[in-house]
C-alpha cells in the first residue's frame, strides 16, 4: 500500500490512520462497499526511503524514520515494506542510516528505482537501467531476504501499451511483484488503497 501522509508523521496520526483502516473507512471513502476478495488484505508500505521532500526545521532524516518506526510499533502493525531509492544515498551517503534503522526494526526493502523516474518521461530502455541500478543496494540491505516488490515512481506506469507491456515483462522476467495504487483523500491525510489490498505511506 502507499499512503501518503504529512510530513514528518507523529505517532497519533499514524495511530488514528492504522484505527480508521480497521474500522473498515477506507471502502466508504468511495462511497462503494470494499472489492471483492475471498481474503481481502491490507498493508501499509512507505515510498522514497531514505529521503522524502525538505526537512522541517531541527529535524534529521534518521530522526524522522525513527518517529514512523516506533508509532508502526506501537500500532502493531506487521512488517512494512519501505520503497528505496538509491541515488539520495550516493548524493548523502550518510542518510543509510535511515534503511539502517528501517531493517533493524524488521522492516523490509522494495524497489522504487535508482532515481524515482517517471517512466512516462523515459523510454523504456532507460527505465529498466534506472531500476536494475537499485538492486545492488537492494541486495546488500536485504541480506537474502525478499525484495522483489516494485512501486512505480508517481504511479506512471506507461503512457503508451507498448512501454507499458514492455516494462511489465522485464519486471516479470527479474522477479518482481508490482504494488499498484489508486488515490482518494481524508480530511486528516492523503491515502493510496492499493488494488483493493494495500495501503501505502510516502
Amino acid at each position: 500500500m502507499e499512503c501518503t501522509c504529512p510530513n514528518p508523521l507523529d505517532r497519533e496520526n499514524l495511530r488514528a490512520g492504522c484505527a480508521l483502516m480497521a474500522q473498515g473507512v477506507l471502502p466508504r471513502l468511495f462511497g462503494s462497499d470494499p472489492p471483492a476478495a475471498a481474503d481481502p488484505q491490507m498493508a501499509i508500505t512507505f515510498d522514497d526511503l531514505p529521503a522524502h521532500g525538505a526537512l522541517p526545521p531541527g529535524e534529521t532524516r534518521v530522526a524522522v524514520a525513527s518517529k514512523i518506526i516506533a508509532a508502526l510499533r506501537d500500532a502493531q502493525v506487521p512488517p512494512i515494506y519501505g520503497f528505496v531509492n538509491g541515488l539520495p544515498i550516493e548524493q548523502q551517503p550518510a542518510d543509510a542510516v535511515v534503511l539502517q534503522a528501517w531493517r533493524a526494526a524488521g522492516f523490509p526493502l522494495g524497489n522504487h528505482t535508482w532515481s524515482h523516474m517517471n517512466l512516462n518521461e523515459h523510454s523504456p530502455a532507460e527505465f529498466e537501467a534506472d531500476s536494475s541500478r537499485n538492486e545492488p543496494l537492494l541486495r546488500e540491505w536485504m541480506q537474502g531476504e525478499d525484495w522483489h516488490w516494485f512501486r512505480f515512481p508517481f504511479l506512471s506506469e506507461g503512457d503508451t501499451p507498448e512501454k507499458k507491456s514492455t516494462v511489465r515483462y522485464f519486471l516479470l522476467q527479474r522477479g518482481y511483484n508490482v504494488a499498484v495504487t489508486a488515490s482518494a483523500t481524508t480530511a486528516t491525510s492523503h491515502v493510496r488503497y492499493m488494488a483493493g489490498t494495500f495501503l501505502t505511506c510516502s
